[in-house]
């Protein structure tokens, strides 16, 4: 049984702890549960004693957290800025560590993150979550099965407004906090499925639309990139902020014989051809693959977001507390999430300079 510590308590902070709540048949404890608001502390362990487990300690301070030898692990959702210093300290003290996406502000901080992983042998994992959905795991066998995928066109349109209204994250605008809207917060989610579905990213080429006089891209209103992958498949991503369209996202992927596309998390449709030349359609082909694996069906209308099961914190969860169990690696560890903050730090670049940019390159000691 391991114990547990949550630090922050806003709405992503909520999300974890109804997770550790849904997995209660690995008997996780939260044991402590910290925010620098003593109220937002105080729902979150009024909402695990309510769920029947024991009341969370409730504190202010992090250092408190890890300075207790009987704490195990601890789930880092504060925002981008501070991962570092928190998750640093808590690998320091012996604490394994599951911290939200993105890893950390800069590439050089993740780095220094995944060297400290390695040095304390604690587990270091990033909550990722969209790899996680069940239709994008069935979908990566899809794609393995066709022989893998062409290219990949990705449409994102987000909502400051709504993200201040759902998460009450009114920090997502500052690059000194958040890195950037688009490229970190909303696109770290989007190059790593891309990652997860095509392959490592080799170069990134981007424009940016500003509205503001500096011309940031950091602030940008909309980037469009292009992304190679070492597999030869190519992936425009078109990621936007508008309060004028409805939030959401258009995929569609190119296979050799046929093409997927999804207009929502977890569902995919499509027709192509096989490799032993039977046409099919991409819900015949899922659905034999939540058969054999025993993931959750996919559904229609698409779920919830805040149905912490099928958003995949549940799945993100229980590989981590699997990890610190000894009983395996963590699929994304500090060494993965740097190379996607490598690909969202290159939007960045590439929107600056004009020129591509070889994610790799703005990194130093990446393994």
């Amino acid at each position: 049984m391991s114990t547990i510590a949550l630090i922050g308590c806003g709405s992503m902070g909520v999300r974890h702890a109804r997770a550790l709540l849904a997995a209660r048949d690995l008997a996780p404890r939260l044991t402590h549960v910290c925010d620098r608001d003593p109220v937002r502390a105080g729902d979150v362990a009024s909402l695990v004693a309510e769920a029947g487990f024991e009341r969370p300690r409730v504190c202010a301070d992090v250092e408190e957290l890890f300075a207790d030898p009987g704490l195990d692990a601890v789930i880092v959702v504060l925002p981008t800025s501070a991962h570092h210093d928190v998750c640093l300290s808590a690998l320091r003290s012996g604490k394994h560590v599951l911290v939200e996406k993105p890893l950390a502000l800069t590439p050089a901080q993740a780095i220094a993150l995944a060297e400290a992983a390695d040095r304390h042998q604690r587990v270091l994992s990033v909550a990722e979550n969209y790899r996680r959905l069940p239709a994008n795991r069935a979908l990566r066998g899809l794609l393995d099965d066709a022989g893998g995928a062409i290219s990949m066109t990705t449409d994102i349109v987000c909502s400051p407004r709504l993200e201040r209204q759902l998460n009450g994250a009114d920090w997502y605008g500052d690059p000194a906090i958040a890195g950037s809207y688009l490229a970190h917060e909303m696109g770290a989610h989007e190059i790593d499925l891309t990652r997860y579905l095509l392959g490592e990213i080799e170069s990134v080429s981007c424009v940016a639309r500003c509205a503001g006089p500096d011309g940031d891209p950091r602030r940008a209103e909309e980037l469009v990139a292009t992304l190679r992958c070492a597999s030869g498949a190519v992936a425009q991503l078109n990621l936007r902020s508008s309060e004028h369209e409805q939030p959401g996202g258009d995929r569609r992927i190119v296979l050799e014989n046929g093409s997927v596309d999804s207009a929502a998390w977890e569902v995919w449709d499509g027709r192509h051809v096989d490799r032993a030349g039977r046409p099919t359609t991409t819900d015949e082909v899922l659905r034999h693959r939540y058969a054999e694996s025993g993931l959750v069906e996919p559904v229609r209308p698409l779920f919830d977001r805040s149905d912490v099961t099928r958003s995949g914190t549940v799945s993100v969860l229980r590989e981590f507390l699997d990890s610190v169990a000894g009983h395996a690696e963590p699929e994304i560890d500090g060494w993965d999430g740097a190379r996607t903050l490598a690909a969202c730090e290159a939007l960045i670049a590439s929107a600056s300079t004009g020129q591509a940019v070889r994610p790799a390159d703005l990194v130093t000691g990446l393994r």
